[in-house]
């Protein structure tokens, strides 16, 4: 981040097959831990991160 910055004065944005392929490993890691956190299927996960509601 410091190094971009101080070569280019903002952030960049390569969008590198890298990148775009490291993404879709995360969303597959965070779609395989919400099998284990709800029981029955539910709709409209927006994210790990966000609280389990009650009773869906």
């Amino acid at each position: 981040m410091l190094l971009m910055w101080c070569k280019y004065g903002k952030a960049i944005a390569f969008h590198t097959y890298l990148a775009k392929l490291s993404a879709v490993a995360l969303e597959t890691l965070e779609e395989i831990a919400l099998i284990f956190i709800y029981d029955t299927w539910v709709l409209d996960v927006k994210s790990i991160f966000l609280p389990k509601r009650l009773k869906r």
